[in-house]
């Protein structure tokens, strides 16, 4: 008979196990909570820093029945590290299980942008209300500004990670190798000849007018693993008579490359152009739809409301 650490291994190699250069595993337990089913789904997992894992996550694998699945890490640090892993399929009011893999020192990272997020942007409306900023402490307020920011991390818009964005009063952003302008005339032939996130492009300003704040500004914060910006600017329809509109609207650009455009209030007669580019022809044009009251969430991944939970179990 076999005895000690010969029995222990011939019992391992009885198993599933994938493979015994790793020496631990988790299963993650995948639930599908909407009535659809999820084919080739990206789903949010935050890995702990377990004992017997590489410092910099390299050795983590995610495996169903054999094969490894595409993963990338959004983010991570000494305790804990955000994943976004491509699952083949969940069932509609159903789970699927995944199992983590560490426990490699030799292991290299496999992390991929490109292998597990969508190649384009899709266009989601979704549920979400507006957010009300947290001080009165304007980032811009000049008739027709735009300023360079430096991100807190790299953003993949369109698959390229960009390290700063480009903020005006105009109601869009702008991300390089787009110079980096101030535009009036807004079109649609106009945004998708550049890398521009239009969320109510148009010719609006935030200033002071006959010693009077029209309104209060551009207001930017960073929230953990966010970017928020907040418009209330104005739209002069004669501004000689002073007849003018109020607007208001925001977008969130988060660290996974998401980008949520939220509506708020549009008054008088605006004429936006609203959507997302890629500068090269390739964009999502929602113009049409700036009218109807909703908020949008552009992602380079599948997404529907409620998400899937991913816990890790032991």
């Amino acid at each position: 008979g076999l005895v000690g650490s010969e029995m222990c291994i011939r019992d391992r190699r009885n198993t599933d196990w994938w493979d015994f250069n790793w020496t631990r595993r988790r299963p993650i337990i995948i639930t599908n909570s909407s009535s659809q089913d999820l084919v080739d789904y990206q789903v949010r997992i935050v890995v702990s820093h377990y004992q017997g894992m590489r410092a910099d996550y390299g050795d983590m694998r995610f495996v169903v029945g054999g094969s490894t699945l595409s993963y990338w890490v959004e983010y991570s640090d000494a305790n804990s590290a955000v994943v976004w892993v491509r699952v083949p399929g969940i069932p509609a009011n159903s789970t699927a299980t995944v199992y983590l893999y560490y426990g490699n020192p030799s292991a290299t990272g496999q992390s991929s942008f490109a292998a597990t997020m969508e190649p384009v942007y899709n266009c989601y409306p979704v549920s979400i209300p507006w957010t009300n900023r947290p001080d009165n402490n304007p980032y811009m307020r000049a008739l027709r500004e735009g300023r360079t920011y430096t991100l807190p991390w790299r953003f993949p818009y369109w698959g390229q990670f960009k390290d700063e964005v480009y903020i005006t009063t105009l109601g869009y952003l702008l991300f390089q190798p787009t110079p980096y302008q101030l535009l009036r005339n807004n079109s649609t032939d106009g945004m998708s000849s550049r890398q521009m996130v239009a969320a109510f492009w148009d010719d609006t300003r935030a200033d002071v007018v006959f010693g009077v704040c029209e309104n209060p500004g551009v207001y930017v914060y960073q929230q953990n693993d966010r970017l928020f910006i907040d418009w209330e600017v104005v739209h002069y329809l004669y501004w000689w008579r002073r007849v003018r509109a109020s607007m208001k609207f925001q977008v969130f650009l988060y660290r996974c490359g998401d980008i949520r455009l939220v509506r708020g209030v549009y008054g008088g007669r605006p004429s936006p152009t609203l959507g997302v580019s890629r500068g090269d022809g390739t964009y999502i044009d929602i113009t049409g739809q700036w009218r109807t009251r909703t908020s949008w969430l552009f992602a380079q991944r599948k997404y529907v409301e409620p998400e899937p939970t991913a816990p890790l179990g032991a």
